[in-house]
């Protein structure tokens, strides 16, 4: 049997995912993230043989100069990337609080249970991507009505005014 210690981050992750009744204890959403990490691997393994075809066929075309300018092909990426995020994004309102113990912790409200924390403003705004889309990575597996293509576009954020008087 392996001991594993968690990070406080994931202890509250895993108490809030059982505070809204989808779970009955750690193991049950500890089963479940595995089973998404299994997912995933597998998921990039199967990708790994197709992937090196390409790359096989690319070769010789590239050796015979039919490849393209990579400055020309990432800016045209990122251009299009650019126009999707425009067109399709989403803004998703989070609630940053102080913690009692230092630091901070933020909620989403519109996704019961996704939680994170932070020791410092970047810390807890960089961790509300990764807490989002674990949410919405869970809410897919589980089947619940989420969009099998939903994807985190842009994360915005309330006016904060962090003047002492305020807390």
């Amino acid at each position: 049997m392996i001991n594993i210690t968690l990070k406080p981050e994931h202890e509250i992750f895993i108490q809030s995912q059982i505070n809204t009744g989808k779970y009955n204890n750690p193991d049950e959403v500890v089963d479940l993230a595995l089973k998404l990490l299994e997912k995933f691997n597998n998921e990039y393994q199967e990708s790994i043989p197709e992937n090196r075809q390409k790359v096989e066929l690319a070769i010789p075309e590239l050796d015979n100069g039919e490849g393209f300018d990579e400055k020309n092909v990432i800016n045209d990426i990122l251009e299009r990337l650019k126009k999707v995020s425009k067109e399709h994004s989403t803004k998703i309102k989070a609630i940053i609080h102080r913690a009692e113990e230092g630091g901070y912790w933020a909620e989403v409200p519109v996704f019961p249970g996704c939680i994170t924390e932070g020791d410092s403003l970047e810390e807890v705004t960089s961790n509300l991507q990764d807490a989002i889309q674990g949410w919405l990575d869970v809410a897919q597996l589980e089947n619940h009505l989420i969009e099998p293509d939903t994807e985190i576009i842009e994360i915005a954020f309330p006016e904060i005014d962090f003047r002492e008087e305020v807390w």
